[in-house]
């Protein structure tokens, strides 16, 4: 997902917050199948931290720069 977001958006897209992001998500979504009866709460509670994160990181993050398209070189 990273490597495509980085790709497909270009260098100036928070590639690296996106990253991070996915890690948190992996790793929380791993530790959800310990918690015998609780794996759906425990994914749906770590979903929605990820994205208060996420949201709060990006917050000052002005999204027009970000996905301003640039003319290609040739």
């Amino acid at each position: 997902m990273v490597s495509y977001l980085a790709r497909a958006l270009g260098e100036t897209f928070p590639w690296k917050i996106a990253a991070l992001g996915q890690l948190v998500y992996l790793v929380l979504f791993s530790y959800s199948f310990f918690l015998k009866g609780m794996t759906g709460l425990t994914v749906t509670i770590a979903s929605i931290a990820t994205l208060a994160i996420l949201m709060r990181i990006t917050a000052q993050t002005d999204w027009s720069q970000v996905f301003v398209r640039r003319p290609r070189e040739a």
